[in-house]
């Protein structure tokens, strides 16, 4: 989307992440907002909320809509099942499936306010 002109709000897990996208986006950087995002912490997702929030309710830009979310954070443990502990199979989860319902929870009130929104879960969960 980023390449189509389209502004992004990218949510990244990592300071790290953020950098390299930061650095990778720099002639564009107007167009491409990085946020912190943590998608098993409620605290991370209602402070990327409120990011959105003030992107949206920006006076200086005109009016603003969000048009997409795409959920793509994922996590896979590998690995025979028996040397795995509890542990690593509920982290996976928390990431890829209670993590994906809890940014849909997040960010379907934005996309509710336009009629052409879409919201994009993609996704990979592999059990040993």
């Amino acid at each position: 989307l980023w390449s189509r002109g389209y502004t992004v709000i990218a949510g990244c897990f990592s300071e790290n992440g953020i950098q390299r996208l930061n650095a990778a986006t720099t002639s564009s950087a107007l167009r491409m907002l990085c946020i912190p995002l943590d998608v098993t912490s409620d605290g991370s997702l209602k402070s990327a909320a409120a990011n959105v929030q003030a992107w949206l309710n920006d006076s200086k830009a005109g009016k603003r809509r969000l048009l997409s979310v795409v959920c793509n954070a994922g996590v896979g443990t590998g690995g025979p099942a028996d040397w795995l502990q509890m542990s690593d199979f509920e982290r996976d989860f928390s990431v890829n499936f209670f993590g994906t319902i809890r940014t849909c929870k997040a960010f379907l009130p934005f996309l509710k306010q336009t009629a052409t929104a879409a919201l994009n879960n993609e996704g990979t969960v592999a059990i040993p």
